[in-house]
C-alpha cells in the first residue's frame, strides 16, 4: 500500500505539472523549454546484464553467477547550479541463478550519492546531456544459498565507484524522459554464508552495468 501510495502521489505531480503547461502566453513561450533547477525526482525501469561474484583466498572456488534481470529504481536530487546537481539514488534487481549456489534467485541492491553534471544543447531546446559520478555500496541477496552441506542466507556486501550518463528530453518544461548506462565498480569485502556466518572476504573486482529509462520530475520554476 505504501508503494501504491508513492507511486500515485507522483504521478498525480506529474499530471498537474504538464497540464499547466497546456495554456501558455506568448512571453511563456519564449522561456526556455526546460527546467533543471531545484528539486528533482525520478523514476526508473531499467535491466542489469547478469554477472559474476569469484571468492579468492578461504572462499575461492566459490562462485555466484547472476543471469539478466529487471529493475526498478528512485532518485531525488537538487540541481545547485546550472551546470551542477547532486543525487541520491536507490535500486534493485531481480536475477534469476546460473549457478547450484542460489537455488531461488539474487536479488541485486544499489545505493548511491552521486554529482551530475549537466550540459544544455544549444539550440536544441528541451535536450540536456548529463554525467553522473558517485559512491555507494552494492548488495546481493539469496535466502537460500548453499555452500558445501549448509543451506540459509547469503549476503554480499561492497563499496562502489560509480560512473554514467545520459540524456533529458524535456516533454513539458517540468517533466523530462530520462534514458540513462550507469557503471558500478569494486569488489565485494562482506559477507553473510550458510554454515559461516558473517565474516570479511575477497572477490575478484566486479562490474554491473545499469541500463535505465525512466521519467525526471523538476516540480519548482525558479
Amino acid at each position: 500500500q505504501m508503494k501504491l501510495f508513492v507511486f500515485a502521489a507522483f504521478l498525480t505531480g506529474l499530471i498537474s505539472t504538464s497540464a499547466s503547461a497546456v495554456a501558455q502566453t506568448p512571453d511563456e513561450l519564449d522561456e526556455p523549454k526546460e527546467n533543471t533547477a531545484g528539486l528533482m525526482l525520478g523514476a526508473y525501469v531499467g535491466v542489469v546484464p547478469g554477472f559474476s561474484v569469484t571468492g579468492r583466498d578461504a572462499l575461492a572456488g566459490v562462485n555466484a553467477k547472476l543471469g539478466t534481470g529487471p529493475s526498478l529504481g528512485l532518485q531525488i536530487g537538487y540541481t545547485f547550479l546550472p551546470w551542477l546537481a547532486a543525487f541520491a539514488n536507490i535500486d534493485r534487481s531481480d536475477h534469476d541463478s546460473q549457478t547450484p549456489l542460489g537455488e531461488d534467485g539474487y536479488s541485486l541492491h544499489h545505493g548511491e550519492i552521486a554529482a551530475r553534471f549537466l550540459y544544455h544543447l544549444p539550440r536544441r531546446g528541451g535536450i540536456v546531456v548529463h554525467g553522473d559520478v558517485g559512491v555507494g555500496a552494492r548488495q546481493i541477496y539469496n535466502k537460500r544459498a548453499r555452500i558445501d552441506s549448509a543451506a540459509g542466507r547469503l549476503i554480499l556486501t561492497a563499496r562502489e565507484l560509480s560512473l554514467g550518463g545520459g540524456v533529458h528530453y524535456f516533454v513539458t518544461r517540468n517533466v523530462a524522459l530520462d534514458g540513462n548506462l550507469q557503471f558500478g565498480f569494486g569488489s565485494f569485502n562482506k559477507a553473510t554464508l550458510p554454515g559461516l556466518g558473517t565474516q570479511r572476504i575477497k572477490t575478484e573486482s566486479v562490474v554491473s552495468t545499469r541500463l535505465r529509462a525512466g521519467i525526471a520530475w523538476y516540480p519548482f520554476d525558479y
